[in-house]
């Protein structure tokens, strides 16, 4: 069950939810563990269809160089067809090597591309919304 919503307008009517979860993963070989992930669910309210790219983060500070980082996602999903008042959700994992080199504070963004390189994003999110310690 996500924390909470929030919608997001971008240019072009085309809208982002985000909705930040946490799992409890037990494994009889170790204890429970904690894993976050976001739900991230994009409406397209345009007259036009999208053809989005795999996802990223952008961080508010640069980690190894950049600002922008690849989240894992299932293989082949990705460029993902958006037809003109359709939605697209999917679950993602918010990648440790990222997320362990911010501090609370620290703001990030979730980014997507089109396939003609136009971005897409949704506001700045704190670590801290996104996340259980």
């Amino acid at each position: 069950m996500g924390l909470f919503n929030i919608f997001n307008k971008l240019p072009d009517n085309i809208f982002i939810e985000v909705c930040p979860t946490v799992d409890v993963l037990q494994n009889s070989l170790i204890s429970n563990f904690h894993v976050s992930y976001v739900e991230i669910k994009i409406i397209n309210k345009s007259d036009f269809s999208l053809f989005l790219e795999n996802p990223k983060i952008k961080t508010s500070k640069k980690i190894n160089g950049s600002f922008e980082h690849n989240i894992p996602a299932p293989v082949g999903l990705y460029p993902f067809h958006l037809k003109c008042s359709e939605s697209h959700s999917i679950k993602l994992m918010l990648p440790d090597n990222v997320l362990d080199k911010l501090s609370p504070e620290n703001k990030i963004r979730f980014v997507f591309y089109d396939v003609l390189k136009v971005k897409y994003q949704s506001r700045k999110y704190t670590i801290a919304e996104l996340t259980i310690n």
